[in-house]
């Protein structure tokens, strides 16, 4: 960051437009700021008010005026009383001076972080900053923001706290052509809402979720993004690991020839599947099981199955998003057979992270947590277009807008916490396929309890 500029001006202004006051004179009360008490003790003629209104001091791109300070000692005598001699009123106006320059830096600071909208948000945004840089009070924070804004301290300790806590890489395990699954995600990466908690993101991709939890135990990867059926046949397995939050619902496109226009039309027929373990093999066996139809599953990886639609090895496929919708978008004789599963709001795709980080370094992914959940209300507030473009970017195919839009049809993206009916139909569905022990779904919510803790999810929403 660039050290503060401080200087004096004498042009009429309009003057600017105060930080919440609360939130300044917090920041304020034990800032030094050298270089603004410099240009007082040179410029007594500006103190003592000879000119009206004018530009007492540029503090970077904003400006203290005659009429501020004024207005700022007038309302420091109402509360105050006024001072009992010239040297109080001396310090007065020198403490006043400092508040202004405070503030100007800290609105300075606020508006690079993105933070001016509400006072509400910029307290929120302060209790970031003290509690990455492990600062406990405000007069201990408003000293670090005087450092690092009007460069008072060494510049190795600027950059520390400019950049907020130490850079930490997270190896964050997906599926390809699952940009869309994981929008939430892949958004605040590329908007640098990790960057701005301090993580780096290291992208692991497999060819499943039940792949990735096999690499899981030997903690080569910290964190997967997959589906909760993997995730609980692991448990099964007696894997361990913390379940923090759903990413995604929905998930589960069915794909197929347009002489195909659901699923029983498909009796008999061979059928894609991403795996054995994964849910979208999960929702075939459901779809079986309730409308009594008998599919022909044939396992392959999601990127294989638009060639193998296309040499008729099989007629249809069930996978995830946008590989589903880019199939459509290459072969006009494909087309959505059912663009969302029968079970409704289904609980698909969530984060889980190593067991060891969860006790070692909590605040990591609460970070983590807090990002992604930025990412959520970016989708949230934003047309789907701003939304794709995104993704797209991600991607690295600023073409792909229009399958992005397309396949964002098929996932529900901006509800962190798990669908449990839909649950435990996949649950138990899978327990009667053989694919986990039937007494484990005796009562699914105490079983998913164990290691579902939405404790991160909590701290992160009310930062």
């Amino acid at each position: 960051m660039r050290p503060a500029r401080i200087s004096l001006d004498s042009r009429p202004v309009t003057p600017i437009r105060p930080v919440s006051r609360p939130l300044a004179r917090a920041a304020a009360r034990a800032l030094s700021v050298f270089a603004a008490l410099a240009v007082l003790g040179s410029a007594p003629s500006v103190l003592a008010g000879e000119v009206v209104n004018r530009i007492l001091i540029h503090v970077n791109s904003r400006i203290i005026t005659q009429s501020q300070f004024d207005a700022r000692l007038d309302q420091n005598a109402k509360e105050n009383g006024a001072p009992p001699n010239a040297e109080a009123a001396e310090k007065v106006k020198k403490s006043v001076m400092e508040e202004l320059v405070n503030e100007a830096l800290l609105e300075d600071r606020a508006k690079e972080l993105d933070l001016i909208t509400t006072d509400e948000e910029v307290e929120d945004q302060i209790k970031r900053l003290k509690e990455q840089n492990n600062v406990k009070t405000d007069e201990e924070f408003a000293k670090a923001l005087a450092a690092t804004v009007a460069g008072t301290v060494a510049p190795s300790a600027r950059r520390s706290f400019a950049a907020g806590p130490a850079v930490k890489t997270v190896r964050l395990a997906d599926q390809p052509g699952a940009e869309v699954d994981y929008a939430a995600v892949w958004i605040a990466e590329g908007l640098g809402y990790f960057e701005e908690e301090g993580i780096k993101i290291d992208r692991r991709s497999y060819p499943n979720g039940p792949a990735a939890m096999l690499d899981f135990p030997n903690q080569s990867i910290d964190a997967v993004m997959a589906a909760i059926v993997p995730f609980m046949q692991f448990a099964a397995r007696g894997g361990e690991f913390k379940l923090i939050m759903s990413l995604t619902k929905g998930n589960a496109p069915l794909v197929g020839l347009k002489k195909f226009t659901s699923y029983k039309d498909l009796d008999g027929q061979s059928v894609g599947s991403p795996g054995i373990g994964t849910v979208h093999d999960a929702v075939l066996g459901y779809v079986e099981e309730t409308q009594k139809i008998k599919l022909h599953h044939v396992y392959g990886k999601i990127t294989d199955f638009a060639v193998m639609t296309e040499k008729r090895e099989i007629n249809a496929f069930i996978g995830w998003e946008p590989a589903s919708a880019a199939a459509i978008a290459q072969n006009p004789e494909l087309h959505y057979v059912a663009q969302l599963p029968p079970i409704p709001h289904m609980e698909s795709l969530g984060l889980v992270f190593q067991p060891k980080i969860a006790a070692e370094d909590p605040e990591l992914i609460v970070r983590f947590v807090r990002a992604t959940l930025r990412g959520v209300e970016f989708i949230r507030n934003n047309s789907k277009e701003k939304t794709a473009e995104l993704v797209a970017k991600k991607m690295n195919d600023p073409k792909a807008v229009p399958v992005v839009i397309n396949a964002l049809g098929s996932v529900e993206l901006t509800d962190p916490r798990l669908d449990m009916p839909s649950t435990r139909i996949l649950l138990n569905t899978i327990a009667r396929q053989g694919k986990i022990p039937a007494d484990l779904v005796k009562d699914v919510d105490a079983w998913v309890g164990k290691y579902l803790d939405y404790s991160f999810l909590d701290k992160a929403a009310a930062r």
